[in-house]
């Protein structure tokens, strides 16, 4: 079987040799005559409020992004890929005439061609522009980081707009009803005087206050998030769970009586003598919207900050500079893959020549010849 082989590499060698020489020498020439294309690379990470740096509100705002649905990266990818990005930076650079492009749809086509967007398990994302002419690759990389920044800017400022506004709305409502209960209180004392309330009864009152006072401000800014995102939102389902916890124990605080909660409340709400059952609960509706209102005023001061705030939404890690080498085409690795491309279809070419030649010359083929020679007068037909 090898010298079978070696011998039909030998009889067929000369046409092996030029075949793999042409092929090999085009390749290296197309090398040279194909002008050359420059990759410059950006990269950069998301800059996002955090809990702590925010509170509730930076995560209400950060729904915005994805929440925890997907990682910030993969959110301004998408965000890079948009329409809107893309459009404003080929206009800007011309890039319709660069890329040869007749309308914007056939540009947007051809620029994410040359585009590419990464974003890594680490957080960073990558911006590469190849493109024939390296400065102009690096300045669309740029450009693409500026429209990103813009676009987030914006996107926020508008967010935290609508955050301060809902919010501010909510500070209306609770105004007016604190001067309501405020006043309905001042009759009540005028018309009962002093009513006496011993200290466990205002140790519950003051639980029960704080307790309520927390599950408005979480219905406050459950619905803060739902102006922003859906229902689905982890931080919204996770706020759901919070107050349904939240409402059980206020039932059992209105009509059961708890041994041991907070401060130590083992009367029943519904169970206090009628005078001091109004008495206290105006006493306790105006200490809950009084601890919400202090509430609603942190947020909507926090709220103020991230509308009126000029800070980066992306941290730039390189801007991306003219690059020096080109990154297409590799020469040598084209030079070599086109060498061992034609060296295998030139060996498997020529057994399939020896072999039609053996059909064609051995009488052991006859059969075979015969039927090459009938289904080319089929063909003709």
């Amino acid at each position: 079987m090898n010298s079978t082989f070696l011998k039909i590499l030998v009889k067929w060698r000369k046409f092996v040799y030029l075949n793999v020489i042409l092929v090999t020498v085009f390749a290296a020439v197309l090398c040279v005559v194909v002008p050359p294309k420059y990759t410059a690379v950006a990269r950069f990470v998301p800059v996002i409020e955090t809990e702590e740096q925010g509170g509730a509100l930076a995560s209400a705002l950060s729904a915005m992004m994805g929440g925890a649905i997907v990682t910030p990266g993969d959110v301004y990818v998408d965000i890079l890929k948009s329409r809107a990005i893309q459009e404003k930076v080929i206009k800007e650079f011309d890039l319709m005439r660069v890329l040869k492009a007749g309308n914007m749809d056939k540009a947007i086509k051809r620029f994410n061609s040359v585009v590419e967007f990464k974003s890594k398990l680490t957080g960073m994302v990558e911006i590469s522009v190849t493109l024939k002419d390296p400065e102009l690759a690096a300045n669309v990389a740029n450009a693409l980081l500026q429209e990103l920044d813009e676009f987030n800017r914006t996107a926020l400022m508008t967010k935290g707009k609508l955050m301060r506004q809902f919010i501010e709305s909510r500070l209306k409502e609770v105004e007016v009803e604190l001067a309501t209960l405020e006043d309905s209180l001042k009759k009540f004392e005028q018309t009962h005087k002093t009513v006496l309330v011993d200290d466990e009864v205002k140790a519950a009152i003051e639980s029960y206050a704080d307790l309520k006072a927390t599950e408005l401000s979480k219905e406050i800014m459950l619905d803060a998030i739902l102006q922003v995102a859906s229902k689905d939102h982890p931080q919204a389902r996770q706020l759901e769970v919070e107050l349904q916890a939240i409402r059980d124990k206020l039932r059992a605080m209105e009509s059961e009586g708890i041994d041991g909660f907070g401060a130590g409340i083992n009367i029943p709400f519904e169970k206090l003598p009628g005078v001091m059952l109004e008495y206290l609960r105006l006493k306790r509706d105006l200490e809950i919207k009084n601890k919400v209102y202090a509430l609603l005023i942190e947020q909507y001061e926090k709220a103020k900050i991230v509308e009126s705030r000029d800070m980066p939404t992306v941290q730039i890690i390189d801007y991306a500079k003219p690059p020096q080498v080109k990154s297409w085409p590799k020469r040598k690795l084209f030079v070599i893959a086109s060498f061992a491309v034609s060296l295998i279809f030139s060996l498997v070419l020529v057994f399939v020549l020896e072999l039609i030649d053996r059909i064609y010359t051995d009488p052991r083929y006859a059969s075979a010849k015969a039927l090459i020679d009938k289904i080319k007068r089929d063909l003709r037909l």
